[in-house]
């Protein structure tokens, strides 16, 4: 959405004026309407402010992740929950207050005698402004403000029983800032993560990512005591502004994308081939594949919609990296080296002595990008921590799942990222993945330590494109809005498809139905990328285009693999060793 102008305040005081009575008495510092209204409850709070900020915009209202704002002020902040902390029990005069704000008589109300019914519970969270913001992304959001607030204790009343961690919202509430920090929060946890950016100059960003966000005092945090919360629906801020301009008609919004699907497909793949993988358009096309990808939710625990890539062999890995800042919302670069694996904790661990977590790099929100480039990757010893390290990494990969490490005792948390692992040949079997391609490309792999500068990508450049950069971005979250709409109903296609896996068996004793999966995930997203609501025969032709895609791949790796007997595959590209036997027999009588 677009940021609010830096007159928001003047704004939103007209706009309270012309509003009707009940909106009248300041909005802009809502706690004197809260005491005097005879309904006090945070329900009917939640439902006040969530009408009446549907009927102003939410754009009128400060937004605390980049304006200054004013102690008790209605402000707004989007970010990712981090942590829930237990709940807190508070006397009801406190209600979207804390308890050194309250005065009766010039006493406390913690010195007031109370009863029972008075008692009432709120759940504090940590949320933080949302991690691996790409520059076009974050340029759109704040437009291109400086960060003020990068994360705040939000205090929720009621409505809460569904938000967990890495979930994504929207808050709106009264701001208490920090008691340490003026309004302005001059030492704020942001002030903290650019210092040590500029102390790790010469450490490339997957160690800063890793270090930025350490663990601050919660009490040092500014608190927002929460009136009113949504979720962020959309990662893309190109697909919220379109929604909200068709008023959230789908059809209507996308009409464009949903007409030129083919055209805006192949031009996305010529400009992926052109400028970023030397010409590779096998390459092109299984990257925009990865591109598409999205987990969907499924009753079976099966990970539909999940396509990790491993690209392999001579190509510039920092050309990929920078393609991939250039076009998702939201991507985590790890540029692993062993000093980096030995460093730190990737996951989030719990501080028993502060009672604190500790935010790891592999906290991020849904439909990130995790791209784990091992290119500088050399021989060398891991310490514990960076073979805990590699073990999460490889719980990513094949799993969707980060484990929190509560240090007595470890608990899973499912992701939804897309994963594509770079390598200049078969990578540590932690990060194995079950898509493998070899690169041929016109141009040699960069040398050297360097960095991707997506500040330095001139987008006037692509005047000559057929279609924009935003055009693409959209295109490609419109996809992967689509993959979950996927079915084979015709029978014709079923057969083929049962024919073409009996086929592979014959060629290939070791296929297993994990080449099945892979088989039918690919033509979900073929299907996806086409935008396709495909009737049977469009079906067919994007079968036989995921053959024709999978044959490819498959000649082109046989010249570059050795020439041996692989193990049979059981789970995400891992092997079982020489003891495959059983899993055959088992295939074979299912």
């Amino acid at each position: 959405s677009a940021s609010p102008p830096s007159n928001s305040i003047t704004i939103l005081s007209r706009l309270i004026l012309s509003s009707d009575q009940t909106f009248k008495p300041t909005m802009q510092f809502p706690l004197e309407t809260i005491d005097q209204a005879k309904d006090k409850s945070a329900e009917h709070w939640f439902d006040h402010y969530s009408s009446h900020i549907q009927k102003i915009g939410s754009d009128t209202i400060p937004l605390l992740n980049k304006d200054p704002c004013a102690k008790h002020a209605l402000v707004r902040f989007r970010g990712m929950i981090s942590n829930q902390l237990n709940n807190e029990y508070f006397p009801k005069v406190a209600q979207f207050r804390e308890m050194d704000n309250i005065e009766d008589s010039g006493a406390t109300a913690a010195a007031m005698p109370m009863r029972n019914e008075d008692i009432m519970q709120r759940v504090p969270m940590i949320v933080r402004s949302e991690p691996n913001q790409t520059e076009w992304n974050a340029r759109m959001v704040f437009n291109g403000a400086q960060k003020q607030i990068d994360a705040v204790v939000a205090k929720f009343y009621c409505h809460n029983k569904a938000l967990k961690i890495c979930d994504c919202i929207e808050i709106f509430g009264i701001w208490l800032p920090a008691q340490s920090q003026p309004s302005s929060s001059s030492s704020d946890p942001a002030k903290e993560h650019q210092e040590i950016k500029t102390d790790n100059q010469e450490n490339n960003k997957a160690t800063e990512l890793c270090s930025a966000v350490r663990a601050c005092n919660y009490e040092q945090l500014p608190k927002l005591h929460v009136l009113y919360y949504r979720r962020i629906e959309w990662e893309n801020p190109l697909v919220s502004s379109l929604l909200q301009s068709a008023r959230n008609d789908f059809d209507a919004a996308f009409k464009f994308y949903h007409e030129n699907a083919s055209s805006i497909r192949a031009s996305l793949i010529k400009y992926i081939a052109v400028r970023y993988t030397a010409n590779d358009y096998l390459m092109a096309e299984y990257i925009l594949l990865n591109l598409v990808s999205q987990m969907v939710p499924n009753k079976a625990g099966i990970m539909l919609g999940y396509f990790p890539l491993n690209i392999r062999g001579q190509f510039n890995n920092y050309k990929l990296r920078e393609l991939y800042q250039l076009l998702m919302p939201y991507v985590l670069n790890l540029n692993l080296n062993l000093d980096f694996l030995n460093a730190k904790r990737f996951v989030p661990v719990k501080n028993h002595e502060t009672d604190e977590l500790e935010i790891g790099c592999l906290q991020f929100r849904p439909n990130t990008v995790v791209v784990i480039d091992t290119m500088l990757l050399r021989e060398g010893e891991l310490n514990q921590i960076g073979l805990q390290n590699v073990e999460a990494l490889k719980e990513l990969v094949s799993g969707q799942k980060v484990f929190y490490d509560f240090q007595f005792h470890s608990l899973p948390f499912e992701v939804k990222s897309s994963v594509v692992v770079l390598s200049k040949s078969k990578p540590l079997p932690q990060f194995a993945t079950d898509c493998v391609l070899y690169a041929e490309c016109d141009d040699e792999v960069a040398d050297g330590d360097g960095d991707v500068d997506v500040n330095g990508v001139d987008e006037e450049d692509d005047d000559d494109e057929e279609f924009s950069l935003d055009q693409y971005r959209t295109y490609l979250s419109v996809c992967s809005h689509r993959v979950e709409e996927f079915s084979l109903s015709g029978g014709d296609v079923c057969k083929q498809i049962e024919e073409d896996f009996v086929n592979l068996r014959k060629q290939d004793p070791n296929t297993t139905e994990q080449d099945l999966h892979h088989r039918l995930l690919m033509m979900r997203l073929i299907n996806s990328s086409f935008l396709g609501q495909t009737n049977d025969s469009d079906m067919m032709n994007i079968f036989r285009y995921m053959q024709m895609l999978e044959t490819k791949r498959k000649n082109r790796n046989e010249k570059y693999e050795p020439q041996t007997v692989m193990p049979a595959k059981t789970g995400c590209g891992t092997s079982i060793g020489k003891n495959n036997t059983a899993v055959l027999n088992s295939i074979s009588e299912e």
